[in-house]
């Protein structure tokens, strides 16, 4: 398929204007102020209402976000503290929480094989496709069955080849829907500083970008996410790759 060039012209026209992305994750560093990044909460119950961003992963995605979308807002939810590891039922309870506060997108750039992550992470994902709001989740970096990326309520996301930020393929029959730019590609901390990173984590962040600034352009439940993906995406292969990367993300 070729992208005609209005299509193009108009996914770069989108900033995410009036969309709110949830990040659920490891929080936000709160050293610089972003007004477009939005009081958030923790589910930690150790850690009381803090969303301060510990370990920066969270920071990174969010960062990510705002990166494809300018003009798009983050809520961060932590569900991550000193370790990128955490209960499946804190994880259930962080998307529970984004639900709630009638996000857009959520983004998930975590995974976990565990079996019983998968009823309940699909309910909730399911619940968050009948509400409007796209999931959008990371593949695991080692090519394995994961979840929540494997569940059919959720968009997912692999590390591609690509160096343009809106630039991604999307695939509806592979175990993976989409890559997308997530390697050697610098991100802007809140202090001003850039720092690389790799993953499928950063693809999957950089997709929840992309998305909103679908939603701003009027694309709003999954299936039309889906199907407006499949015009504008480029053409296969740009398959995942292999190895390093920040969505080996564990729940246990």
């Amino acid at each position: 398929m070729v992208v005609s060039t209005d299509a193009r012209t108009e996914l770069g026209r989108l900033q995410g204007r009036g969309v709110t992305v949830a990040v659920v994750d490891s929080g936000w560093c709160s050293e610089k102020p972003d007004a477009r990044v939005l009081p958030g909460r923790s589910v930690l119950a150790a850690e009381g209402d803090s969303t301060v961003d510990i370990v920066g992963h969270g920071t990174l995605c969010g960062a990510r976000v705002l990166q494809v979308a300018p003009q798009a807002r983050i809520i961060p939810i932590k569900v991550f503290s000193r370790r990128l590891e955490t209960s499946v039922q804190t994880l259930c309870r962080g998307i529970a929480v984004a639900c709630e506060f009638e996000v857009d997108v959520i983004n998930l750039s975590l995974a976990t094989q565990l079996e019983d992550a998968i009823r309940p992470l699909y309910e909730l994902c399911e619940r968050a496709r009948r509400d409007g709001i796209i999931v959008v989740a990371s593949a695991h970096n080692q090519h394995v069955p994961a979840v929540p990326a494997y569940l059919e309520p959720v968009l997912s996301v692999g590390e591609g080849r690509q160096h343009d930020l809106l630039d991604f393929t999307f695939d509806p029959d592979g175990p993976v829907e989409c890559t997308a730019a997530g390697s050697a590609v610098p991100i802007l901390l809140t202090d001003g500083r850039t720092r690389p990173r790799a993953g499928s984590s950063v693809a999957a962040a950089t997709m929840s970008g992309i998305v909103a600034r679908l939603v701003q352009g009027g694309s709003g439940d999954l299936d039309s996410i889906r199907a407006r993906l499949r015009t504008l995406a480029s053409p296969m292969p740009h398959p995942p790759m292999a190895g390093g990367g920040g969505s080996g993300l564990r729940s246990r």
